[in-house]
C-alpha cells in the first residue's frame, strides 16, 4: 500500500510540475520570450547590487529564495499558512512576480541605503560657509593628527574660531608627504582620504600660510547633502522677518493651543459626560484665534466703541426676546404673514446686533490687552505692539497663519454657500424681474446708447454700445434657470466662477486688480488681500463637498425632520449637516491638505513664504547653489503636515464610522 501511495504522490506531483510549466512557461511563445528577457535583467541585476552591497543583497537573496522555498513547498502539498499563502496570491502567484518581486525588493533597499548616506553619512552639519571653516593643532602623534575644527566670521574675528570640535585622523589616510614637525611650526598643505575607494567623498585638506602657520583653512570634499545652510537658515524659514524681539508672541500662541489641545483629547470623546467643561473648552477654541491674532499681529491703540457696547447689549437683548417668544409662542403653520415677517425681523435685527457685538468684543478685548505694558532699554511700551504683517508675516509661521485662517473662515462659507445653491426659497415674482428689466433697458438705451455709439470706433464698440438689450436676456436666464431665485443664482455663479479660474490667477487678481477698485484714502494690507484670496478659493471647492454630503442623504431624512416641526435653521443645524458633514469628511480634509500646500503660491507674487526663504538660501553668498537640501527639507515639513491632518481625519472617520455600514 505504501508503494501505490508514493507512486500516486510521484504522479500527481509530476502532473502538477507540468501543467505549471505548461501554464507559467510555455503557455506562448512570446511568454517564454519575456521570462528569458526577464531572467537576463534580473540576474544582471543582481550581480551589479552584489558588487555594489554584498551583505544587504546577500540577505535578500537568501530571505528571497526561502521565501519562495516554503511557497513552492506548500503549494505543492496542498497546504498553505496565512503567510504563505499571501506570499502566493501576492508576491509569487506567477514566475513574472517572482523576479520582479525581487528587483523591486533590491531597488527600494538601494534607494534606502542610498538617500540614508546623502542624508547622514555624507553629509555636512556645519553651519559655517565652506570658506570659513578653519583648524587649529591640537594634538599630533606618529598615529594621528588632531586638530580643532570650527568656524570663523572673518568680518568680526577671523581668527577666532567658534564652535570648535575635536576630529582627529589617523595618519594611514594622510595623502601628501609631511613631517610630523613641520605641522604647526612651518607653512604646510597636506590632505586626508578617509575614503580611498570614493574620489568624491572624505577628502580634507589642510593649509597653512608663512604668517600664521599654526592657523588652517580647511577644505572639505564630501558628495552628501550640504545641511548647514538649512540649520543656519531655520529661524528664517520658520518666521523670516519677525522681530526677534517679538519671538515670544510666537511661543506664546503655540502653548496656548498646546494648552487648549491637551485635554480636547480627553474632554471630546464619548465617555466624557461633563458638558459644563465641553461648552467652556469649546469657547476657549472659539476665541483662541483673536488671543493668536493679538499675539501675532498686535494691538492697536484704540478707544472704547460706543457702537460695539450697543452692539453686545442689543445682541442679548433680542436673543432673549426672540428665546422667549419661540418658547412661548412656538412657529404654527396656521399663524398669518404679519407674525411670520415680525419672526424674520426680529432674528435678522438679533443677527445684525451680533454682528456689531463681535466688533465690540474685538474692541474690549483689544483695550485690555493694550493696558499690559513692559519697559524696554528703559522706555515703556505696549506688551503687545502693533507688528506690520507685510513686514514682519513670513516663513512658515506665514504658510500657517494662511492655511488656518482659510479653514477656519472658508468652512462656514463653503457650507453656507452649498446651501444657498441648493436653495429653494420663494424667488423674485417673474412679472417683477421682467418690469425691472424693461425699466433698466429703456434707461441704458436713452441714457447710455446715444454716447456709446458716437465713440466707437469699430464694429465691435458699436454692438457693445446697445448692451441694454441684453438685460432682458439675462432677465429671462434668470427667470427660466432659478425661478428669481437671488440666493441660488449668486451662490451658483460664484462656485462655478472661482471653480473655473486657477489659484493662481486668484492671487494676483488681489495683488493687481483689488487695489484698484478700491477708493484713493483706503489701502488692504498685502497679507489680508492674500489670505481673502486664499479662502474665497477654497470656499467654493468645500461648497461643492458640502453639496455632495447633501445630496447624498436620502429624502427620508428631510421629511422626517420636517414631521418633527422642526424650523428650517434646526432641521439642516440638528438633522441634515451633521450626517451630510460626516459623509464628505475624507474629501474636505483632502481639500485642507491641497489647500495646505497650495501655499507655496504665495512665493510667486512676492511673499516670502516658507519656499520664498528656501528659494534665497542659493542666492547667499556664503551658500551659493546649495538647493537641493532646502527642498528636501520643505518635502519632509509639508509631509509632516498633510500627515498629520490625514492621520486627524482617519480618526475622526473612525470615531463617527465613517463608511461603516
Amino acid at each position: 500500500m505504501t508503494f501505490f501511495r508514493n507512486l500516486t504522490s510521484q504522479m500527481h506531483l509530476s502532473a502538477d510540475v507540468d501543467r505549471f510549466i505548461k501554464e507559467q512557461v510555455t503557455k506562448s511563445g512570446w511568454l517564454t520570450l519575456w521570462l528569458i528577457v526577464l531572467t537576463l535583467i534580473t540576474v544582471r541585476f543582481v550581480i551589479g547590487r552584489v558588487a555594489a552591497s554584498p551583505f544587504s543583497t546577500i540577505i535578500v537573496l537568501v530571505l528571497w529564495a526561502s521565501s519562495l522555498g516554503m511557497v513552492a513547498v506548500n503549494e505543492l502539498r496542498h497546504k498553505h499558512t496565512s503567510v504563505t499563502l499571501w506570499m502566493k496570491n501576492n508576491l509569487y502567484n506567477s514566475i513574472t512576480n517572482v523576479q520582479l518581486s525581487l528587483i523591486l525588493t533590491l531597488a527600494l533597499l538601494a534607494a534606502l541605503f542610498g538617500l540614508y548616506r546623502y542624508a547622514w553619512t555624507d553629509a555636512s552639519f556645519t553651519t559655517y560657509p565652506a570658506t570659513d571653516i578653519r583648524a587649529e593643532v591640537a594634538d599630533i602623534s606618529g598615529s594621528s593628527y588632531c586638530f580643532t575644527i570650527g568656524g570663523v566670521k572673518p568680518a568680526e574675528n577671523p581668527t577666532d574660531i567658534l564652535d570648535g570640535k575635536r576630529t582627529c585622523f589617523d595618519a594611514k589616510y594622510l595623502t601628501t608627504d609631511v613631517e610630523t614637525a613641520v605641522i604647526g611650526q612651518q607653512p604646510a598643505n597636506f590632505c586626508f582620504d578617509e575614503m580611498p575607494d570614493d574620489p568624491e567623498n572624505g577628502i580634507t585638506c589642510f593649509e597653512s600660510s608663512a604668517s600664521d602657520p599654526g592657523f588652517f583653512e580647511v577644505t572639505r570634499t564630501f558628495r552628501g547633502a550640504n545641511w548647514g545652510a538649512v540649520l543656519a537658515n531655520m529661524t528664517s524659514l520658520m518666521i523670516f522677518r519677525f522681530d526677534r524681539q517679538e519671538t515670544w508672541r510666537i511661543w506664546a500662541a503655540i502653548i496656548l493651543i498646546v494648552v487648549l489641545a491637551i485635554p480636547s483629547v480627553f474632554v471630546f470623546r464619548d465617555s466624557f459626560k461633563n458638558k459644563l467643561v465641553r461648552r467652556i473648552l469649546t469657547g476657549l477654541w472659539l476665541f483662541s484665534p483673536i488671543i493668536s491674532y493679538a499675539f501675532l499681529r498686535g494691538v492697536p491703540d484704540t478707544s472704547l466703541s460706543v457702537n460695539g457696547i450697543i452692539g453686545i447689549v442689543a445682541t442679548a437683548v433680542l436673543y432673549a426676546a426672540n428665546h422667549y417668544i419661540t418658547q412661548k409662542y412656538p412657529p404654527s403653520k396656521r399663524e398669518s404673514e404679519w407674525i411670520r415677517l415680525a419672526r424674520y425681523l426680529l432674528q435678522a435685527g438679533w443677527i445684525i446686533a451680533a454682528i456689531f457685538a463681535v466688533l465690540g468684543i474685538l474692541n474690549l478685548t483689544s483695550l485690555i490687552l493694550g493696558s499690559f505694558t513692559r519697559t524696554v532699554d528703559g522706555t515703556t511700551q505696549p506688551l503687545l505692539k502693533e507688528l506690520d504683517p507685510d513686514v514682519n508675516w513670513g516663513g512658515f509661521l506665514f504658510t500657517i497663519i494662511i492655511t488656518v485662517f482659510s479653514i477656519v473662515v472658508s468652512f462656514p462659507m463653503g457650507v453656507l454657500l452649498a446651501l444657498g445653491r441648493r436653495s429653494t426659497v420663494r424667488g423674485i415674482p417673474a412679472w417683477l424681474t421682467y418690469l425691472v428689466a424693461i425699466a433698466i433697458t429703456i434707461w441704458g438705451l436713452i441714457n447710455s446708447t446715444p454716447a456709446n455709439l458716437a465713440a466707437a470706433r469699430n464694429t465691435f464698440e458699436q454692438i457693445l454700445a446697445f448692451w441694454p438689450l441684453f438685460i432682458p436676456v439675462v432677465a429671462f436666464l434668470f427667470q427660466r434657470t432659478w425661478n428669481g431665485n437671488v440666493v441660488a443664482a449668486f451662490s451658483t455663479l460664484y462656485i462655478e466662477f472661482v471653480r473655473g479660474i486657477p489659484f493662481i490667477a486668484v492671487l494676483f487678481l488681489t495683488i493687481v486688480l483689488f487695489p484698484i477698485l478700491l477708493p484713493q484714502d483706503v489701502e488692504i494690507a498685502k497679507v489680508w488681500r492674500v489670505m481673502w484670496g486664499a479662502t474665497l478659493f477654497a470656499a467654493a471647492y468645500l461648497a461643492e463637498n458640502v453639496r455632495g454630503g447633501l445630496q447624498a442623504l436620502s429624502k427620508g431624512q428631510y421629511e422626517a425632520a420636517d414631521s418633527l416641526g422642526l424650523s428650517t435653521v434646526d432641521k439642516y443645524r440638528l438633522i441634515i449637516l451633521p450626517q451630510a458633514l460626516r459623509v464628505v469628511i475624507p474629501a474636505i480634509v483632502g481639500q485642507f491638505i491641497g489647500g495646505f500646500k497650495d501655499t507655496t503660491l504665495v512665493a510667486i507674487v512676492g511673499f516670502l513664504d516658507v519656499l520664498g526663504v528656501a528659494n534665497a538660501i542659493s542666492a547667499q553668498p556664503a551658500w551659493l547653489g546649495v538647493r537641493r537640501e532646502a527642498y528636501l527639507f520643505l518635502a519632509v515639513l509639508y509631509f509632516v503636515g498633510s500627515a498629520l491632518m490625514a492621520g486627524y481625519s482617519r480618526r475622526l472617520e473612525k470615531q463617527l464610522g465613517v463608511g461603516q455600514m
